[in-house]
């Protein structure tokens, strides 16, 4: 499980290092619905660590050419009758907010219901400089900063879907795919890991529907590698 990240919110840097166009226009429609609803519509603070329904950007393929535009930090599925992932509580009877779509886990991609669309049809990048992820030690659970140790940019595997409200309102939501965990990362005691994809297959990543289920497995499934160093987080 990966709870949060820390992103590049650079877009002028993160437009020349992917070689990605910036949707000016994506990004003008989030300020004006955060202006509206500031609440729904939170974007990265300015040390660019991003928690649950938190907004960031975040690469695509579109139209030809890889794009940065704003989506949120964990997935409302495109089914979802209301701007809330709900179900019904089998003990109780009741609605309660299905809270765990902000990582996908590489294993259900297939089978998941939430999953089953966007592995097949909108996949992104995360441009991330660090992930974050409680663990166990002696003086109970605390918070380790993972960084790769040569700090370059992790390109994580994501991702996407496309909620349309009733009065014409559009959510783009995304989730990190996770798996198992790299030995460094296993060895300061958690179980996961965020999927990095190597700079040289991210166009085919991006490119969803243009290559099998199988063939983008075996991407997630050959992740690049950097070593993980990791210190408590601030």
């Amino acid at each position: 499980m990966c709870f949060s990240v820390q992103v590049d919110i650079d877009l002028k840097k993160l437009s020349q290092l992917y070689k990605a166009d910036i949707n000016e226009k994506a990004f003008d429609h989030f300020k004006s619905a955060s202006q509206k609803d500031p609440k729904a519509y939170k974007y990265v603070e300015d040390d660019g660590r991003i928690f649950t329904k938190i907004w960031s950007p975040i690469i695509i393929f579109h139209k030809g050419k890889r794009e940065i535009r704003p989506m949120r930090y964990q997935l409302l599925p495109h089914f979802c009758e209301t701007s809330k992932y709900t179900r019904i509580n089998p003990k109780t009877q009741r609605k309660v907010e299905v809270k765990n779509t902000y990582n996908a886990r590489m294993e259900s991609l297939l089978s998941g219901k939430a999953w089953q669309k966007p592995f097949g049809n909108y996949h992104a990048i995360l441009p991330t400089l660090s992930f974050y992820e409680w663990v166990e030690s002696e003086n109970g659970k605390e918070v380790l900063q993972f960084t790769p140790k040569t700090n370059e940019h992790m390109n994580i595997a994501c991702l996407y879907d496309n909620w349309f409200g009733n009065d014409g309102e559009i959510i783009q939501s995304f989730a990190i795919i996770t798996r198992e965990p790299e030995p460094e990362v296993l060895a300061a005691g958690h179980d996961r890991t965020p999927v990095n994809l190597s700079q040289s297959v991210i166009d085919q990543w991006l490119k969803a529907d243009m290559n099998s289920p199988q063939e983008h497995l075996e991407l997630l499934n050959n992740p690049y590698r950097p070593f993980y160093q990791h210190q408590p987080a601030v």
